[in-house]
């Protein structure tokens, strides 16, 4: 595991453990089925940072046979060219995905009513535009 794929873990099990620890706030009393478990994620949370990030196991290099080199004649080469770097194109029609932003519940709660929004306008004008219809046509 290297230290981006550890910080997009510490990241993720740390959001884990605010919304359980929120969560958690919200039980009264004690239950049979509902336990507190914010304690557990932050516990393992400790672990991983405390661990950090492993040794990585060394890959044992083979020697590799080489032809005897041959000394060659020097030649006039061509100039390289350099061919220009081409941009992928991005379709205006697709959506991205942006990985370097977090992405949190409440962003997504918030997109979510967005979305509701507009389709709740959208009904409500197609209601309008019914209504207009069964009055020009008389029934």
């Amino acid at each position: 595991m290297d230290k981006n794929e550890l910080d997009l873990v510490v990241g993720l099990m740390g959001s884990t453990f605010g919304e359980l620890k929120q969560l958690d706030s919200s039980i009264i009393g004690a239950s049979s089925t509902l336990n507190r478990r914010s304690e557990e994620v932050k516990k393992q949370l400790a672990e991983v940072i405390k661990q950090g990030l492993p040794p990585q196991p060394q890959v044992q290099q083979i020697p590799q046979w080489s032809p005897p080199q041959v000394q060659q004649i020097p030649t006039i080469s061509q100039p390289q060219q350099i061919a220009p770097v081409v941009q992928p194109v991005s379709d205006p029609n697709q959506f991205e995905f942006d990985f370097s932003k977090v992405t949190k519940y409440e962003d997504i709660i918030a997109e979510i009513s967005e979305v509701k929004k507009e389709i709740k306008a959208i009904n409500e004008k197609l209601d309008i535009l019914l209504q207009k219809k069964k009055k020009v046509t008389g029934t």
